[in-house]
């Protein structure tokens, strides 16, 4: 009779998990792979282990000859003896749980003492359940995996999803998140019995409730956009723009100097009347060295005194967009941007007062847009601002960095 593994060695950074357990993991694109591959490999070499690949089409075997080409060997064997079992995702969320849980089971009856299992996440894929069936399904892994010897890893290309997949999916899901290759508990995971209610009948791009840019009785907005193209970005923030100008509020942009023409021409072509406003002082564009790299470095609080002059100076408020991608860089002081998005809550935006800092998901690290995240009381997915559950006050983040940095 075969005993089941209940601890279990990850395979990397010499972590050990009681199973069964769900990890929601992050990694940065094809380059980053070594964490899952360390995960699988010692699965592999041990024979009362066996190992699951599911994904959406193509993904589980172009992973394996990846992971055949890290291991220096062909895996052919493992496969047709049934230790190494693909297979592609469904977009029924129903079978694809169904599927899961027979191969599961079927390992488990032939001798398996643990199953790892790796899910190749993808997010509107073909032949893959749509993002709200997607969610559905995260929220019943562990609840079906409850009686089994499983480790799942799911894992999240913070390079490919987006804002709602990283957030919802990523982090709300699972009691267990891996960020750096470092596994810890997530406090910031919705309970089962609550996902249902709180989070798939609650998704904005379901059913869109009021906007969350509607400033509170005491104070303004502070929110974070996420986008993975140009094209996605200004089709999120043209018609907030436009909102705030319709207002009779002030535009205040930050930009990369690059990008200038480039801007200017998108908001023309989005209606926004670039010529006029600028000449009437409705709206003004300032690129990153005339505020946040001044110099050449950036120094929070000088940062915070000028937008405090900028907001100050306009009564009818202000809607400030400004491109975050200067943090990318290894210009002096960027290491304080999480800590500088913290502590402009403590003070600003006052009431009337929008801000809205925008990042590229593509091109930054899962572990700083989880920061970035819990420093933003709003954030803008799908197009639609709303409520950041994940935000932390400003004190409990910057005392958790300062930990962190020792």
């Amino acid at each position: 009779m075969t005993t089941h593994v209940t601890d279990l060695d990850l395979g990397f950074s010499g972590q050990r998990v009681v199973v069964p357990c769900h990890i929601g993991l992050f990694y940065s694109g094809s380059d980053d792979l070594g964490v899952l591959f360390d995960f699988l490999r010692v699965a592999v070499a041990r024979p009362d282990e066996a190992v699951v690949v599911f994904g959406p089409q193509g993904a589980p075997s172009k992973f394996l000859k990846g992971f055949e080409k890290d291991l220096g060997r062909n895996l052919g064997s493992e496969v047709a003896h049934r230790k190494l079992v693909l297979f592609e995702g469904d977009s029924d969320p129903d079978a694809q749980l169904a599927k899961l849980m027979r191969v599961v089971k079927t390992l488990v009856e032939k001798g398996a003492a643990v199953v790892r299992v790796l899910a190749l996440v993808a997010w509107e894929a073909p032949r893959f359940p749509a993002p709200e069936d997607f969610l559905w399904l995260e929220s019943r892994l562990d609840a079906s995996l409850a009686t089994l010897p499983v480790a799942l890893i799911c894992a999240y290309d913070v390079t490919s999803m987006p804002g709602p997949a990283l957030i919802y999916a990523g982090i709300e899901s699972h009691k267990l998140v891996s960020i750096g290759g470092k596994v810890a508990p997530n406090a910031l995971a919705v309970p089962a019995e609550a996902y249902v209610s709180d989070r798939l009948l609650r998704l904005p791009w379901l059913a869109r409730e009021a906007s969350a840019l509607e400033a509170g009785p005491t104070r303004g907005v502070h929110a974070c956009a996420f986008f993975m193209t140009r094209d996605e970005e200004y089709a999120t923030l043209l018609p907030l723009i436009r909102e705030g100008i319709e207002r009779g509020e002030a535009a205040f942009h930050i930009i990369d100097p690059k990008r200038r023409v480039d801007h200017i021409e998108r908001l023309n072509q989005g209606g926004v009347d670039v010529a006029r406003l600028q000449s009437s002082q409705q709206l003004e564009i300032r690129d990153w060295h005339e505020t946040y790299l001044v110099d050449d470095r950036f120094d929070p609080d000088r940062m915070t005194t000028l937008l405090a002059d900028v907001l100050s100076k306009r009564s009818s408020g202000v809607r400030l967009v400004a491109d975050m991608s200067w943090a990318l860089g290894h210009a002096p002081g960027v290491d304080a941007l999480v800590e500088y998005e913290a502590r402009f809550n403590e003070s600003m935006p006052r009431y009337g007062d929008t801000v809205i800092c925008t990042y590229d998901s593509a091109r930054f690290a899962a572990a700083t847009m989880l920061d970035i995240l819990r420093a933003h009381p709003v954030v803008i997915l799908g197009g639609y601002p709303q409520d950041n559950g994940l935000y932390t006050q400003p004190a409990a983040l910057i005392h958790e960095l300062k930990e962190r940095a020792g």
